[in-house]
C-alpha cells in the first residue's frame, strides 16, 4: 500500500511539473511570436509607412501589433514608442498623451536625456487637445532639459509655447517665446508673429 501511495504521489508530481513547464513554454512562445512580429513590422511596415498612400492602414496595423506586445511585456520600449508616435500621427492625441506619459514615467529605468523628447511630443499632443496649461508645462520641461537651443525641437517648443501662452492671455510669456522662435528661424512669418502680438 505504501508503494502504491508513493507511486501515485510521484505521478502527481511528474504531471504537475510537466503542466507547469508547458505553461512556461506557452508564455515563452507567446513572447517570441510577439517580438518576432514587432521586429517584422519595424523592418517592413515602418519604411513602408513613410512612402505609401496607405499610411493610416499601416499605422493602425503597427498600433494593433504593439498592443499585443504590451499584453506580454508592459514595459516594451519599442512597442510604447510606436503606440505614442503612431497615435499622434493618426491624431489620436488622448492615446498619444497616455503612451508618452508611460515613456516619461519610465525615466527611472533610463535617464533624462532619453525621455526629454517625449515632453515635447506630449506637449504638442496636449496643445492639440487644447490643454494649454498642460502643454505649457511639458513644453517648458522640454526647454529646461534641452541643452542645445539651436535644435528644431527647441525652436518648435518656443513656437507652441508662444501660441499656448497667447491662448491663456499671457502676452509677456507669449512674446518671449515668439522672440526666441523668430531669432532661431529668422523668417518673415516668425517676425510677423512678433509684430502682430508683441506691440
Amino acid at each position: 500500500m505504501k508503494k502504491i501511495y508513493i507511486l501515485i504521489l510521484s505521478l502527481i508530481i511528474v504531471f504537475s511539473c510537466k503542466e507547469k513547464l508547458t505553461e512556461e513554454q506557452i508564455i515563452i512562445n507567446q513572447n517570441k511570436k510577439a517580438i518576432d512580429s514587432l521586429t517584422y513590422i519595424r523592418n517592413n511596415l515602418h519604411p513602408e509607412y513613410l512612402k505609401t498612400g496607405n499610411s493610416e492602414l499601416i499605422a493602425n496595423e503597427i498600433i494593433k501589433n504593439s498592443l499585443s506586445v504590451l499584453e506580454i511585456d508592459t514595459k516594451n520600449l519599442e512597442a510604447l514608442k510606436d503606440l505614442a508616435h503612431f497615435n499622434f500621427e493618426l491624431k489620436n492625441y488622448k492615446d498619444a498623451v497616455h503612451y508618452y506619459t508611460i515613456l516619461i514615467d519610465l525615466k527611472d529605468d533610463t535617464n533624462n536625456r532619453y525621455v526629454t523628447p517625449y515632453y515635447l511630443q506630449r506637449g504638442l499632443a496636449k496643445y492639440h487637445l487644447k490643454d494649454f496649461n498642460g502643454a505649457i508645462e511639458d513644453l517648458q520641461q522640454y526647454k529646461n532639459e534641452n541643452t542645445d537651443k539651436r535644435t528644431v525641437g527647441y525652436t518648435e517648443a518656443c513656437y507652441y509655447l508662444g501660441i499656448c501662452y497667447k491662448n491663456i492671455n499671457d502676452q509677456s510669456n507669449a512674446c518671449d517665446n515668439f522672440r526666441t522662435y523668430a531669432e532661431n528661424v529668422a523668417t518673415d512669418e516668425a517676425w510677423n508673429l512678433i509684430a502682430e502680438y508683441c506691440n
